[in-house]
């Protein structure tokens, strides 16, 4: 399966103007965002996502898998990356090279799309 993007958005409008942190990616046509604990049931009940996977739960589940007290984003994409099979995604031109590198050492496969 291949990610159509996963491009981290800092801060998204939402339904009642409310700034929020998340991560929106397409798989397969679906639509999934993962957000922090504070927005994850509201997100879930009004979102135009397919799903919505809380940040708060990843993180548990990296910390148990790769033994660490404190677990950064490549972690939570490798977690996501093996739930759902994913091979490979593509990037923005403007991801950040400390994640990029990240995913890179953790043998994540991605491309860099031509446009933003």
């Amino acid at each position: 399966m291949q990610i159509r993007n996963l491009m981290p958005i800092n801060y998204t409008l939402v339904k009642y103007l409310c700034l929020i942190l998340f991560y929106p990616l397409v798989l397969a046509k679906k639509k999934y965002a993962i957000v922090n604990d504070l927005e994850y049931t509201r997100l879930k009940k009004e979102a135009v996502f397919d799903d919505v996977l809380s940040l708060g739960e990843l993180q548990k589940i990296a910390e148990k898998r790769f033994r660490k007290k404190k677990t950064d984003l490549s972690d939570i994409i490798r977690i996501v990356v093996d739930e759902y099979k994913i091979r490979s995604f593509v990037i923005p031109p403007d991801f950040p090279v400390r994640l990029a590198l990240g995913l890179i050492k953790k043998k994540i496969k991605f491309k860099v799309s031509r446009g933003s």
